[in-house]
């Protein structure tokens, strides 16, 4: 298991150190959420209009929600790290290793995300 934390921390460590970037996706995040209050606090025009079932409040926080799930879990890993360790055959050099790189490529997910989700959690909230 302390082989999976170690790619946990070197992922998270890695994503951090990139402090402009993320002050960058901060910014287009709130500005987004920004935005996105906006357009539904338009829509909403009084306190007890319901769209599709929903009031004001539920809408606001399914908007939050959404958005910071969204906004957290795009990640380079999954989409990209396999594909191009395959296609490179970089593949059987980590199948060689005696860990599961399905686990390594999770664990490493995860440092990435939990950055992501520190950074806009804050906001989201």
């Amino acid at each position: 298991m302390l082989k999976y934390y170690a790619a946990f921390k070197y992922e998270f460590a890695d994503n951090v150190q990139y402090k402009i970037a993320l002050l960058f996706h901060t910014i287009i995040f709130a500005l987004i959420m920004y935005v996105m209050m906006n357009v539904w606090n338009y829509l909403y025009d009084s306190p007890s209009t319901y769209i599709v079932g929903y009031s004001y409040p539920q809408m606001i926080w399914y908007v939050i929600l959404t958005e910071l799930l969204w906004f957290s879990t795009r990640s380079f890993i999954l989409n990209n790290q396999m594909g191009s360790d395959i296609r490179s055959g970089n593949i059987s050099v980590y199948m060689n290793k005696p860990y599961n790189y399905i686990g390594f490529i999770f664990f490493r997910y995860l440092g990435e995300i939990s950055v992501n989700l520190l950074n806009y959690l804050p906001i989201g909230a």
